[in-house]
């Protein structure tokens, strides 16, 4: 179990009938904001003061007086899954490590219909608040997949039929450029440093970049993968 802050994510977490809440807890003047839902989940809600939440979040997270104490979704395998007609487009994170990135990107992806992200076990922390509080409730409605090695669930996914498109600053095709030839794709974002790395790169059926104007040359991740959804 692990603390979670933020307003919207805490009432989508009591929304989500499949995430187990051990307690709420909030500022006096939230409760009524909450406490319908808490009773039709049967999630005891404690009033709590700033320095409770100063000391549970000791990196001046915004937690807006909310806060939940949840367990985390059971871990999903790329390779566990039978039936991938199912699935439209999967987006990939290859070692992006900071969670708020991580979040952000996801609560875009969820708003334009994306649900389905793959992560490198050990890239970030799965049960940050930050992640948490930067997806804004999305997270109730993604589903993660963890892997031991990005690399070789990417080349599964090829072998799937998956076409395999890899975010790239320093090339020259344009995302403007793609057409996408069926609905079944793996969309992969790089990490704050080096992007995506070489040898996934090389096995993508298409590397692109976002045209921006002079001077600004790149976007923050979390902002090109909206752009990009």
């Amino acid at each position: 179990a692990f603390w979670i802050c933020g307003k919207h994510s805490v009432i989508e977490c009591l929304k989500n009938s499949q995430r187990k809440i051990f307690e709420i807890a909030v500022y006096d003047n939230n409760q009524d904001s909450l406490q319908e839902l808490a009773n039709e989940k049967n999630t005891k809600v404690s009033i709590k003061s700033n320095n409770f939440f100063n000391s549970l979040f000791k990196d001046n997270a915004a937690h807006q007086g909310y806060a939940a104490l949840i367990e985390n979704k059971e871990n999903n395998k790329i390779k566990d899954l039978e039936d991938f007609s199912k699935f439209e487009t999967i987006i990939a994170f290859d070692r992006i490590s900071d969670p708020r990135n991580v979040g952000s990107i996801i609560r875009s992806g969820v708003a334009f219909g994306y649900t389905k992200y793959l992560f490198d076990k050990g890239s970030f922390n799965e049960k940050s608040h930050l992640l948490y509080k930067a997806a804004s409730g999305a997270m109730e409605y993604a589903t993660l997949y963890q892997s031991s090695n990005i690399y070789n669930d990417i080349k599964f996914l090829k072998s799937k039929n998956f076409l395999i498109l890899s975010m790239d600053s320093e090339n020259s095709e344009s995302l403007y450029d793609y057409y996408p030839e069926n609905k079944k794709e793996i969309i992969i974002f790089g990490s704050e440093g080096i992007g995506v790395r070489t040898h996934i790169k090389k096995i993508s059926d298409f590397n692109f970049s976002i045209p921006t104007k002079k001077p600004m040359q790149s976007l923050n991740v979390s902002n090109s993968a909206s752009v990009v959804f």
